[in-house]
């Protein structure tokens, strides 16, 4: 009969294009049951570390997805409420962000790691806005590996607040949350969060809590708050952070999310190394 070989079965091409259908889904059925190494090509796997420029001893590892906006130029769009702003105070803001840049090129550590962590615990930048989908994985990620004492970290969370104007309420929150001595919580609070930080949620997400609402509210609008907010920013610029999530994990600067078995094999990568030539006693 045509169309099959002399003992009635397909033909040979016939036979071997099913059988690659047949390893093509055994090898999509092993990626999705735990083989995202296989699609990744990363797994446990660093991957080629480059050198930062201007910040000597800083390397960049490559990243996954990441939020950011279209327009989001960080530390050079003005800050919001400036642009217009008379000269004069344009001036003064632009010369006080430039000392600032310098300070943070100093020592850029002092910055991202403050205070400095014990000896033999590799230090994690977390660069988060509320408003980013993978922020709340990675937040997910370093709060189990902060929880677990073997694991030898310390986490310092930076707000870093570029997804509009709830995320900059939501950071501003965060900040003033901490000096209640509830920065944590809140921060986990508000990663949880669906809504869109306004001031009345803040006030009954503070209440919920037992803080001072009060306080945290002023505590949100005072220039100290939004000092540190344009210091991350520019801190992040240094770095080249320009969306989030964005990690510096002891010296390997990452923008975008990663695997939890990447994220080890980083921390183990620095585990005892030296500091970063960039920074003050490196």
């Amino acid at each position: 009969m045509a169309g099959r070989d002399e003992r009635g079965s397909r033909p040979a091409s016939g036979r071997r294009r099913n059988l690659l259908r047949a390893g093509l889904a055994l090898f999509m059925v092993a990626g999705l049951g735990g083989g995202w190494a296989v699609f990744s090509g990363r797994g446990r796997e660093i991957g080629p570390l480059e050198e930062i420029p201007g910040l000597p001893g800083f390397l960049r590892a490559g990243g996954g997805p990441v939020s950011r906006r279209g327009d989001f130029l960080i530390g050079i769009a003005p800050p919001p409420g400036e642009e217009g702003a008379d000269p004069a105070a344009r001036a003064a803001a632009e010369t006080a962000a430039r000392a600032e840049r310098e300070a943070l090129l100093r020592d850029p550590c002092a910055a991202l790691f403050d205070p400095p962590p014990p000896p033999g615990i590799v230090p994690i930048a977390f660069f988060t806005d509320y408003n980013c989908p993978y922020c709340r994985v990675m937040t997910g990620v370093l709060s189990r590996l902060e929880a677990d004492p073997g694991a030898g970290v310390k986490i310092y969370r930076h707000e870093l607040a570029i997804l509009g104007e709830a995320s900059e309420m939501a950071a501003r929150g965060a900040i003033a949350a901490r000096r209640q001595g509830a920065g944590e919580p809140f921060h986990r609070r508000l990663m949880r969060s669906r809504f869109l930080a306004d001031e009345n949620y803040m006030r009954r997400l503070a209440e919920g809590m037992g803080l001072d609402a009060e306080q945290l509210l002023t505590d949100m609008a005072s220039p100290e708050t939004g000092a540190e907010i344009a210091r991350t920013r520019a801190l992040a610029r240094i770095l080249a952070i320009n969306g989030t999530p964005g990690l510096v994990i002891g010296r390997i600067v990452v923008v975008g999310e990663i695997a939890p078995a990447r994220l080890e094999a980083l921390i183990a990568h620095e585990r005892g190394a030296p500091l970063p030539q960039a920074c003050a006693g490196g």
